[in-house]
């Protein structure tokens, strides 16, 4: 007896049937069934239903590219090359250096045999005295001698008196050979003015006509002084002379080393 639709076993038309033997799919739906009787119209396209290749399932998709070679880097090799040649430039100036120094060393110059030096016996040694004996000295008693003499320097004026004149040779220095010591001693005066006096504008000359400065041989007990004498002051001193004996004359200078005064010794 056949059941209505809806109730009992689903028909071929219903979706849940499933013909007897027949396995269901993984979605639950049943696979279609084709009606082999049935035809598409002429002229309608059948595709062709191509089942999905199997993928293994320890493959993956796509596949990994196969790994690439990764050829050395230049780097590394070039730096081989440039330690090498590093090395062979540091040794070519090592040898540079030594030969220069090879070139630049002169040879060895043969010094001569040392001279034997033949000494006396009894060498003579002659000792000078610091202090020579004074010897006899010889005053100046004729000429000018305690005759004052004016004269006028840049800043006032003044007498000079040659008080005493003695010749000789005793003193700290010998004198040279052939000349004598002439001592003086003189009295300044001013009279209206300034006027200089000292060693320094004092000298004589001889009967050559040659001036001579003072002498530092003799021994002066009271050397002249270098002072500025006003109206009224007075500067005595001696001052000795290194000279041939003869006739001499005293110049007295002023401040500007112009010859203001002479006095003759015979």
């Amino acid at each position: 007896m056949s059941q209505p639709p809806g109730l009992g076993q689903p028909g071929p038309n219903q979706p849940d049937f499933l013909p007897s033997g027949a396995e269901p799919s993984s979605s639950g739906w049943p696979p279609p069934q084709l009606d082999p009787g049935h035809r598409l119209p002429t002229g309608v396209y059948q595709p062709a239903v191509t089942p999905p290749p199997s993928i293994p399932p320890s493959v993956s998709y796509p596949p990994p590219a196969p790994p690439t070679a990764v050829p050395d880097s230049p780097r590394k090799s070039s730096r081989g090359w440039v330690t090498l040649v590093a090395g062979l430039v540091v040794l070519g100036l090592i040898a540079a250096v030594v030969f220069s120094q090879f070139q630049a060393s002169p040879p060895p110059v043969p010094r001569p045999s040392p001279t034997p030096v033949t000494l006396s016996p009894t060498p003579s040694i002659v000792r000078t005295p610091f202090f020579p004996a004074p010897s006899a000295s010889e005053p100046v008693t004729v000429g000018m001698i305690g005759k004052p003499v004016r004269f006028t320097g840049v800043s006032g004026t003044g007498t000079v008196t040659v008080v005493s004149a003695v010749w000789g040779t005793g003193g700290t220095l010998a004198p040279e050979e052939g000349n004598w010591y002439l001592t003086l001693e003189l009295r300044f005066e001013g009279v209206s003015g300034q006027v200089v006096t000292g060693l320094l504008f004092t000298t004589v000359r001889d009967a050559q006509g040659e001036s001579h400065p003072f002498a530092i041989g003799p021994t002066l007990t009271n050397g002249l002084p270098t002072r500025l004498l006003s109206k009224g002051q007075v500067s005595t001193g001696t001052v000795a002379f290194e000279l041939p004996r003869g006739p001499v004359t005293v110049v007295i200078l002023s401040e500007a080393l112009e010859p203001v005064a002479e006095i003759s010794l015979p």
